[in-house]
C-alpha cells in the first residue's frame, strides 16, 4: 500500500480509500526474495474464528484493466481472488485480493519490508490501532535483525550491497517516489559516518573493506540487472555510483594516512 511501491511500478489508481477485509487477517507466511533479502511476505488469510485476529485493515485502490493485467504480473506467485471490502465509512464493495498459498513458516518480516508497510498505512490514514500494530512488528524486526556479512564479490552479492545502500531502512541512503520521480536524501551523506556504519553493521575491518568497494566500484560500472517490476535491464544509477566511488576513494586515503 506504500505509493512509492505503485509509483516504481507506473501504476496510478484512479482513486482509493481505506477500507478492511472482515473476512480474512494478516499472516506473514510466503516465500521471500533473494535479492532484497526478504524471507517473508505479508499474506492474508480467511478467518476462521475472531481469535485469529482482526479484520486486514488497508487501501482499496480503483484501477484501470491495464493496470490490472500489469499487477497479476507483478504479484507473480499470488493468486488474485474476489472477496468483499467494507470502506471506513462503513460502504461495501466487492474487489480482488492477492493471496499466496505456498507458506513457509517461522519467519520474520525484514524492517525494510515492515516500514513500507507501517510508512504506507500511516500515510493512507487507516485506524491508528492498526498502525501501532504495525510498528511493533517493526520495531520487533529491528530487534531481531541478525549481525550482517559482507556479500560475495560476484553479480549477485554486489546487487544485494547495492539494494542495502540504497533501500534498506538500515542502509545508507533512502528514496521516496510520491508522483513517480525519486527523491533522495542521506540517512548519512558524510563520508566518515557512512564507512562508521557500513563497518558498525558488518563488523568488517578497513582493509577487507577497502578491497570490497574497490570491486563493487568496478562492477557498478558496466553491471546491468532486470527490474522485476518492468523486465526490462537496467544499470546502477548514477547517484549510487557516485556515492560508491566517493566512499571508495576516502576509504583508500585513510588507509594510506594510517600506513604513514
Amino acid at each position: 500500500m506504500h505509493d512509492q511501491t505503485l509509483a516504481r511500478r507506473k501504476i496510478y489508481p484512479v482513486k482509493w480509500k481505506a477500507a478492511t477485509l472482515p473476512s480474512y487477517c494478516l499472516v506473514f507466511d510466503t516465500g521471500g526474495n533473494s535479492y532484497t533479502g526478504d524471507k517473508t511476505f505479508s499474506n492474508v488469510k480467511w478467518r476462521k474464528s475472531s481469535n485469529e485476529g482482526g479484520p486486514v485493515h488497508g487501501v482499496l485502490y480503483q484501477v484501470t484493466r491495464t493496470d490490472m493485467e500489469m499487477l497479476d504480473q507483478y504479484e507473480n506467485g499470488y493468486k488474485r481472488i474476489l472477496a468483499e471490502a467494507c470502506s471506513y465509512g462503513g460502504e461495501r464493495h466487492s474487489c480482488y485480493v492477492y493471496i499466496c498459498s505456498h507458506r513457509p513458516l517461522g519467519y520474520i518480516p525484514s524492517p525494510r519490508y515492515m516500514r513500507l508497510l507501517a510508512e504506507g498505512a500511516a500515510k493512507h490514514k487507516l485506524d491508528p490501532t492498526y498502525v501501532r500494530g504495525l510498528e511493533f512488528i517493526l520495531a520487533a524486526a529491528r530487534q531481531s535483525a541478525p549481525q550482517l556479512r559482507l556479500p560475495r564479490r560476484d553479480a549477485n552479492g554486489l546487487y544485494v550491497f547495492k539494494q542495502w545502500w540504497w533501500n534498506e531502512d538500515q542502509g545508507l541512503m533512502r528514496y521516496e517516489s510520491d508522483d513517480g520521480f525519486l527523491y533522495r536524501f542521506g540517512v548519512a551523506a558524510d563520508p566518515r559516518a557512512q564507512i562508521a556504519i557500513i563497518r558498525r553493521t558488518f563488523g568488517v575491518h578497513m582493509k577487507e573493506l577497502l578491497e570490497f568497494l574497490k570491486r563493487a566500484v568496478e562492477h557498478s560500472v558496466s553491471a546491468k540487472y532486470k527490474n522485476e517490476n518492468t523486465g526490462e535491464w537496467e544499470t546502477f544509477c548514477v547517484r549510487y555510483k557516485e556515492d560508491l566511488a566517493r566512499t571508495c576513494d576516502f576509504v583508500l586515503k585513510m588507509s594510506r594516512a594510517t600506513r604513514k
